[in-house]
């Protein structure tokens, strides 16, 4: 059976029609902190999605950090970790458009904890946006 769950953020200022949401400002390096709990009952971790949208069209640069450790299990809160580097995604204006970022999550416990620090890097060349980005949270799928 395979389960997904959202943890979606707390807005900042920003509302995306009726969606809360932490703004990426343009021409800004600017990163999103989340914490993601993945459940005892998780055998394997299926993916992991950031859920952006934007305000243009164009290619965001952007990447992540992450860290986790199992919840009362006698674990460092850095049991784990992971990166994807700095890269671009294809963004569409409007669209809701879910980066996967599951590599950043890979060996990943059930029962974890797991920090994560989203970057869009907004003053990078390859950032051809033009227009703040919108972070509406992300999506956990596992089985």
């Amino acid at each position: 059976m395979t389960t997904t769950f959202y943890e979606l953020m707390d807005p900042d200022t920003a509302v995306v029609g009726s969606h809360p949401a932490i703004t990426l400002t343009d021409a800004i390096d600017e990163t999103v902190y989340q914490q993601i709990y993945f459940p005892t009952l998780m055998a394997t971790l299926d993916s992991v999605k950031v859920f952006i949208i934007p305000a243009a069209s164009g290619d965001m640069s952007c990447g992540c950090v992450s860290n986790w450790g199992r919840v009362c299990a006698g674990a460092q809160a850095n049991e784990g970790s992971g990166t994807i580097v700095q890269h671009v995604e294809t963004l569409d204006i409007g669209e809701i458009e879910c980066i996967d970022i599951t590599s950043a999550f890979t060996g990943v416990l059930a029962g974890s904890i797991g920090g994560l620090a989203f970057t869009r890097y907004g003053s990078a060349a390859a950032d051809t946006v033009g227009a703040s980005c919108f972070y509406l949270g992300v999506e956990v799928t596992w089985s």
